[in-house]
């Protein structure tokens, strides 16, 4: 367990807990205000505390391979945010607001449960050159609209999902190098 007196540490930058056994977290880690990076992954936690909207310089968040179902809203709070990775977790539905993390440039949702993406997906269309929208072994039946927005989108990973049809919007991703639709559901 992490002792509350880890929020004294308020020059903190850096902290990786990967990992580790821990369930939770302190809520005294919204302290460390300081943070641009916060490594959680391969971890038991279960939720997140909403105190974690406090880390307002944090760019990387790692929570990969935990039990997480759902993110605090404060989350969206995490404006300089560029790299989210959160695969292996137990997330069902993606936030709603997630397109107002406005620096995010990386978003791994690999192997979740998701069922359905937000319309604010599209939304995050400063996903540049280089980038990441990995949203494989989920259980998401289509591709939203919205997502022709994502215009800088280079890398789109769907494989082993149940998406049946494949829209005419994904030609509207012009600069996508690399699109895995592997093992869907494909008829048209």
């Amino acid at each position: 367990e992490i002792p509350k007196e880890i929020g004294n540490l308020i020059k903190l930058t850096n902290i990786s807990l990967k990992h580790n056994e821990l369930n939770k977290l302190p809520k005294e880690i919204g302290n460390l205000t300081s943070l641009t990076s916060l490594n959680l992954c391969q971890n038991q936690l279960c939720k997140l505390p909403k105190e974690i909207g406090n880390l307002i310089h944090l760019t990387t968040l790692n929570i990969n391979e935990n039990q997480i179902i759902e993110f605090p809203k404060e989350i969206m709070n995490l404006k300089k945010l560029s790299l989210f990775m959160y695969k292996l977790n137990h997330l069902t539905k993606s936030p709603e607001k997630i397109g107002c993390l406005s620096n995010l440039k990386c978003l791994n949702l690999f192997n979740n449960g998701l069922k359905e993406l937000p319309k604010e997906i599209g939304n995050l269309n400063h996903l540049n050159i280089k980038e990441i929208l990995n949203l494989g072994c989920n259980k998401l039946t289509e591709i939203p609209k919205e997502m022709k927005n994502l215009t800088n989108l280079t890398f789109l990973n769907l494989k082993f999902n149940q998406i049946t049809e494949l829209s005419n919007k994904i030609g509207k991703l012009s600069n996508l190098i690399a699109l895995n639709l592997i093992h869907n559901e494909l008829t048209k």
